[in-house]
């Protein structure tokens, strides 16, 4: 007798599974939504001192613990709620329930989520990039540890606990960057006489006060520099003031500065402006005023 043998056809045993794949797949995809697992994230906000909560289900209640005292917020509607506080410190846990009868995912109060809160709220107010543990005026943005001092104002911009204090006389030039980079300032008198670095003193009556920076490209605590150029007394006439940028310790990022000029001890103009250039001296005159002794 001749015998016929069978030979599985895999085939179709393997489509047969994809059919049975995808009937899977299409029962899972009708089933009854409160199956879906819901989400939950949380927002804090030092600042406003907040939590929103957002949520892909209704939300049923909310409970948030500070110093071991619990709140339980009740019959919440809606998929988002901002929980207003007055300050986050001390808060410890905050549990969340989604989906309820209101969502149309069955019966009960839906999942439980629990999020600790172990963070130290450190808001930044002013926005200038320090939070206010580092920051001795978090209300202002032009004060912080970040910039240079201005000098003889009576404000400690750069919070290192005082305000800098630098010579003065009938004629003051101060010179005041904002990075690593060794600026130097070369003011020159009505006879001829400059001040400079490299002639700290003149005979008549110029003198370097203050000289940042010197070689230093980040190795000075003091964030920017400031150089200041005195004459007392002061010859009458015209001062011209020229800037070099000796050490560019950032190449392609410009230092940002600004000159003052005092006259007996009073503001009369600035200029400011942007350098990375190492000229020399009289390459890069910037100002120039008139002095006439009374």
């Amino acid at each position: 007798m001749q015998h016929n043998h069978f030979t599985p056809r895999r085939v179709l045993a393997t489509g047969a599974g994809l059919v049975i794949g995808a009937g899977l797949a299409a029962t899972a995809a009708t089933a009854p939504a409160y199956a879906a697992p819901a989400t939950v994230t949380l927002e804090y906000d030092c600042a406003e001192a907040t939590i929103t909560v957002t949520s892909s289900k209704n939300l049923s209640n909310i409970v948030y613990q500070v110093d071991g005292t619990p709140t339980r917020l009740d019959d919440l509607t809606g998929t988002t709620y901002v929980v207003d506080l007055e300050t986050l410190e001390g808060l410890e846990t905050t549990w969340v329930k989604s989906g309820n009868n209101h969502s149309g995912d069955g019966p009960g109060y839906g999942e439980r989520f629990d999020f600790d809160y172990d963070a130290t709220c450190d808001p930044d107010a002013d926005g200038d990039g320090y939070p206010v543990s580092e920051d001795c005026n978090d209300d202002d943005a032009a004060i912080n540890p970040g910039v240079p001092d201005i000098p003889n104002n009576g404000i400690d911009e750069n919070c290192d606990g005082s305000d800098l204090v630098v010579a003065t006389g009938p004629v003051r030039v101060t010179l005041i960057w904002d990075n690593a980079d060794d600026l130097d300032l070369f003011v020159t008198e009505p006879g001829g006489e400059t001040v400079s670095y490299h002639d700290t003193t003149v005979p008549t009556g110029g003198y370097l006060d203050r000289d940042d920076n010197v070689g230093a490209c980040g190795s000075d605590p003091e964030p920017g520099g400031v150089e200041n150029i005195v004459w007392d007394p002061a010859p009458s006439g015209t001062y011209t003031v020229d800037l070099s940028n000796f050490h560019d310790c950032a190449p392609g990022t410009p230092a940002s500065y600004t000159i003052e000029v005092y006259i007996g001890g009073v503001l009369t103009h600035t200029e400011s402006g942007t350098t990375d250039t190492n000229g020399a001296f009289g390459d890069n005159v910037v100002d120039s005023f008139t002095f006439e002794r009374g």
